[in-house]
């Protein structure tokens, strides 16, 4: 057997060596698509979402994000924590949302949200958006923020923000008390508060406004 070069998409990497095995032209031919595939699917938006993770994460602290779904009804609310990665060779937004939540439903209905990330002072409109339920107000009227359909998802971002990103619903999964840290489940769930769900997006398009 012998190293040996590939290319990776349309970049070729010449530091990465492979030994190819002296076997049949279309099992080596299948190899290599594997190999391509698991190495560069969202490899591009890996490095973006990296690009923007410390801003994401400081809004998020600070301040909140605002997290959309719904299309013919729409409805934001604030995500105040949650984490962003990568799962089964993805960039994955995870998000978590009480199953009373009125945006709860929204994504289950429609398996998609956005995160539109602040780039100004909306601390006001993000406390809002997190008390008031999408039940009974229409708060991007009430709020004056302003809605924009989104590129890739049939929902919308917060247009008065910055930066967004645009997930699709890959998995999803319910957090079980008993099965939680004692001090975790007490300290979050200890008075009869109903568990989260975790719904985890593929993150498909991430863009600066």
């Amino acid at each position: 057997m012998r190293a040996g070069k590939i290319k990776i998409a349309d970049c070729s990497v010449a530091a990465i060596k492979i030994f190819i095995f002296p076997v049949h032209e279309k099992a080596r031919k299948d190899f290599a698509e594997r190999f391509r595939c698991n190495s560069v699917k969202g490899v591009g938006m890996a490095v973006k979402l990296e690009k923007h993770l410390s801003e994401i994460y400081n809004a998020m602290r600070t301040s909140g994000l605002f997290l959309t779904s719904g299309s013919s009804r729409v409805n934001t609310t604030t995500m105040s924590w949650g984490t962003f990665g990568r799962l089964w060779s993805r960039p994955t937004a995870i998000v978590p949302i009480r199953s009373r939540r009125y945006t709860y439903g929204l994504i289950e209905e429609l398996g998609a949200f956005t995160i539109s990330v602040p780039r100004k002072d909306l601390m006001k409109e993000l406390a809002a958006a997190g008390a008031l339920s999408g039940r009974d107000h229409d708060k991007f009227s009430e709020l004056h923020l302003h809605p924009a359909k989104a590129r890739r998802v049939d929902t919308y971002i917060v247009a008065d923000c910055g930066l967004h990103l645009e997930c699709r619903v890959v998995y999803k999964s319910s957090v079980v008390p008993e099965s939680l840290n004692p001090e975790i489940s007490k300290e979050i769930y200890g008075k009869g508060a109903s568990p989260h769900t975790m719904f985890y997006g593929e993150i498909l398009d991430l863009y600066e406004t």
